[in-house]
């Protein structure tokens, strides 16, 4: 079985960048259990109006050109959009927070394997996308 590196202390930032998204736009959010395809849903007036994927990186938001994800994860979360319920992309970077609509996310293109190597684990890279931090409404 392969390992867990979620930790308690990611959970946490996770919490604070949702926090500070629903003071921003007025909502509140919901935790979907571990190993769910997303991470949140947002709710407002009784009724989930978005699913969100929430990302905290330890760099800068322009230290790289682009937003790596993994395709399949994107994936996953567009196919849980309706015309009711938007899927989004936060990203918490050191020095900022933004999020993009993962149904209209643009990719600059798609690299065979990405991700990273530094825990020698084969399944850290796969099939990525990049997403261009300008695309990103910054909160």
């Amino acid at each position: 079985m392969r390992p867990r590196y979620e930790t308690p202390y990611d959970r946490g930032q996770q919490r604070r960048a949702i926090s500070a998204f629903c003071e921003a736009f007025r909502c509140e959010a919901t935790a979907t259990p571990e190993l769910a395809a997303w991470d949140y849903d947002i709710v407002r007036d009784g009724r989930t109006v978005a699913v969100v994927e929430v990302k905290c990186r330890l760099c800068k938001h322009d230290t790289y050109p682009t937003y790596m994800i993994g395709l399949r994860k994107m994936e996953r979360l567009r196919e849980a959009a309706s015309d009711e319920v938007a899927a989004i992309l936060l990203v918490a970077w050191q020095d900022r927070m933004g999020f993009v609509h993962a149904d209209t996310a643009i990719s600059t293109g798609m690299k065979a394997h990405g991700g990273r190597t530094d825990r020698g684990d084969p399944l850290d890279t796969e099939v990525v996308l990049h997403i261009p931090i300008d695309r990103f409404r910054m909160v």
